[in-house]
């Protein structure tokens, strides 16, 4: 199954977010829009994986959540991966939290690769995915629907668990099935 590591995002942030999703669409931009429900904060994306090491896995969420606490964090900006010249992703970023979701990120990354999972060789950019572009995006559109998102904010909230989820892909887009959670604790 394919599987990943994530922090869900409160209604209103997701809120905020289709909104501006809804804006950039009016723009024309032509792309596979995530749906609300589906936009969360990915820390490690698994892959597939045999049902079996879920156990293993939890272990190290406990492990790496056990030693953070609850992160404060805030969305805000947009932009995409790699560049308006070959974009791929259209993202929402984070603007607080980040050292410490970074950290987060890390000891998750090598509590995993304890357990046989190849560590991250790109350096961790946390993001909410928005939409994925099928095809080349004109940059010159691209760029004026950005600039006229320039500024945006998105909200704040405190993360309190990792949740592992399970990613189902379908016709109509990926379903996401909560397999375990862990809170953060900090200690």
């Amino acid at each position: 199954m394919r599987a990943f590591i994530a922090i869900e995002l409160p209604p209103n942030v997701k809120t905020e977010l289709t909104a501006r999703q809804q804006e950039l669409k009016r723009a024309g931009l032509n792309a596979r829009w995530v749906r609300a429900e589906n936009i969360h904060l990915t820390l490690k994306f698994l892959g597939k994986i045999d049902p079996g090491a879920v156990a293993a896995v939890r272990t190290a969420m406990t492990s790496a959540a056990e030693r953070h606490g609850p992160l404060s964090l805030s969305a805000s900006g947009i932009g995409v991966f790699p560049g308006v010249r070959k974009a791929r992703v259209l993202w929402a970023g984070l603007s607080d939290g980040l050292p410490e979701l970074i950290e987060l990120q890390k000891d998750l990354d090598a509590a995993l690769a304890t357990c046989g999972f190849e560590r991250e060789k790109r350096p961790f950019r946390g993001h909410l995915t928005m939409a994925r572009f099928r095809q080349r995006v004109h940059p010159a559109k691209l760029e004026t629907a950005l600039a006229k998102a320039d500024g945006a904010h998105f909200g704040q909230w405190t993360a309190r668990e990792l949740i592992l989820f399970q990613s189902e892909l379908q016709p109509a887009g990926p379903l996401y099935t909560r397999l375990a959670a862990h809170p953060l604790r900090g200690q």
